[in-house]
């Protein structure tokens, strides 16, 4: 009915133009149900005529960032430019940044343009983001300039920037899929990094390249680095909770006590004072079980 009633277009028309937050909005919402209608279809082209539209879908307090990465593809349909737009919005060479886009604004933008821009019309815009003094906005500027311009030299003059591991990360991961020998040696270098983020991530590029027995050999090799994986990257949960890497199938003591020691863990949670000592013992012989079993053999 409203896409076909002249009434309903004068007042939605009319709402847009007094109450531009209100209508916002209620549009902002209306349109992640998208079912293609006439009425849908010119709802969005008001959104996009109000200006304060990109600030509000950059708000993450408003929109969780699959609901901004969904509504922004949607009026990409009627818009082509629109990711030009939104770049434009984030800090300029000077500074200069669009009323109400702070750092958690503009890494939601960043979030989005990367999700959404496809080519690389945005990379001059955003290209001297990398190095804005905010680190949650240049790290993030690297992955999304980084994944246009695909360039190892470009990679490795991130990498050496700074002690920031986030940015080092996604450095990283700007470069998975790209299939060269010079990629391949950076990420093979780099699976030895004193950070676990840019090291986990060089292990799943070589991965995705199909260099899955050289990250089991880096993660087998002996080094502190890589006793372990970050559980972030896997996840990107963004915490830096560490899973230990289970010993090689072939060392059959060790895969032993590993497991007594996970056990006894489990116990000591449920009954820390009651069973400590049962689990002492239970270690303990299970230790002298191995060393006879290793002097027999």
């Amino acid at each position: 009915e409203f896409g076909h009633s002249l009434l309903s277009i004068q007042l939605i028309k009319q709402l847009a133009a007094e109450t531009p937050e209100f209508f916002c909005n209620a549009a902002l919402r209306i349109l992640l149900y998208p079912d293609d209608s006439p009425g849908q279809r010119y709802m969005a082209t008001l959104l996009l005529n109000q200006d304060g539209m990109l600030r509000m879908l950059a708000e993450p307090w408003r929109l969780t960032r699959g609901e901004a990465i969904l509504l922004f593809s949607q009026l990409m349909a009627s818009d082509r430019s629109l990711d030009v737009r939104l770049a434009r919005c984030l800090p300029n060479r000077q500074g200069s940044v669009a009323p109400g886009f702070d750092v958690p604004l503009v890494e939601r933008a960043l979030d989005i343009l990367d999700e959404t821009s496809g080519g690389r019309r945005i990379v001059p815009i955003l290209g001297h983001l990398v190095q804005h003094i905010e680190s949650r906005i240049s790290s993030k500027a690297v992955l999304v300039v980084g994944k246009r311009v695909q360039d190892v030299a470009w990679t490795e003059r991130q990498l050496r920037q700074g002690e920031d591991r986030r940015l080092g990360a996604n450095a990283v991961e700007a470069i998975w899929g790209l299939e060269s020998p010079k990629s391949r040696t950076l990420l093979w270098d780099h699976t030895r990094d004193e950070h676990n983020r840019v090291a986990g991530n060089s292990m799943v590029g070589l991965h995705l390249l199909g260099g899955g027995k050289d990250r089991a050999d880096a993660i087998h090799d002996g080094e502190p680095s890589q006793g372990c994986f970050s559980r972030d990257i896997m996840l990107g949960d963004g915490q830096d909770r560490q899973q230990p890497i289970p010993p090689p199938a072939s060392d059959h003591g060790q895969r032993r006590r590993l497991e007594g020691t996970q056990r006894g863990a489990e116990s000591d949670a449920e009954d820390p004072e009651g069973r400590s000592q049962e689990t002492g013992q239970r270690a303990c012989s299970s230790g002298a079980t191995d060393a006879g079993t290793a002097t027999v053999d």
